[in-house]
């Protein structure tokens, strides 16, 4: 789910951002507002109406559609950030590569996305992190244990071995933060370049 959804949702988020900064169309304003409205509210707003729709859709306690909450509800911060760093780029690259040819994707893919190569690590690693760390979503949309998210199953695993002593649970604790820290460890040099921007 981390890596999956905080991969899609920065890739959203860095293609939204584009048509925000780069493209010219009507209703950009409405768009970047609506946008903006996804990282006001608290997340658990969403909770009883995703689980009614869900319910409705029949994809409670499916993979696809727990990637499906993480990707959508991940979005909207990596747009914001992405778009700020994009506006700083000069458009003179876009004009250069459309008066070569280029279309619109092989601008936003070959032009705009290297040069927010530290930016879209940072925010892999954020969203990464976030989804890594969910509980309530996970908890409630998808409690199968072959959907469990990690936090989800570790405190399933809390409560089944609670008997034995805080040994087994503490191990557990500790191989599920591994992941995030391993992240962070290899991919540290893009994600404080990231910050820098």
């Amino acid at each position: 789910y981390g890596v999956v959804g905080g991969g899609f949702a920065v890739f959203f988020g860095a293609m939204g951002a584009y048509a925000l900064t780069r493209l010219r169309f009507v209703g950009r304003r409405f768009w970047f507002m609506l946008i903006f409205l996804g990282t006001i509210f608290p997340f658990q707003m969403f909770l009883i109406p995703l689980f009614f729709g869900y319910s409705r859709l029949g994809i409670i306690n499916t993979q696809a559609g727990m990637i499906l909450l993480y990707v959508a509800i991940a979005i909207p911060f990596p747009t914001l950030v992405l778009k700020n760093h994009m506006a700083q780029m000069s458009l003179e690259l876009d004009e250069a590569a459309r008066m070569d040819g280029a279309a619109e994707f092989r601008v936003f893919w070959s032009i705009i996305l290297p040069n927010c190569t530290g930016s879209l690590v940072a925010l892999f690693l954020l969203q990464f992190t976030w989804i890594w760390n969910d509980l309530l979503f996970s908890m409630v949309l998808g409690n199968r244990p072959e959907i469990r998210s990690v936090m989800n199953a570790l405190q399933v695993f809390q409560g089944n071995y609670s008997s034995t002593g805080p040994n087994v649970a503490l191990t557990a604790s500790l191989l599920a933060s591994l992941p995030p820290v391993l992240a962070f460890v290899f991919l540290r040099r893009h994600f404080m370049e990231g910050l820098k921007v």
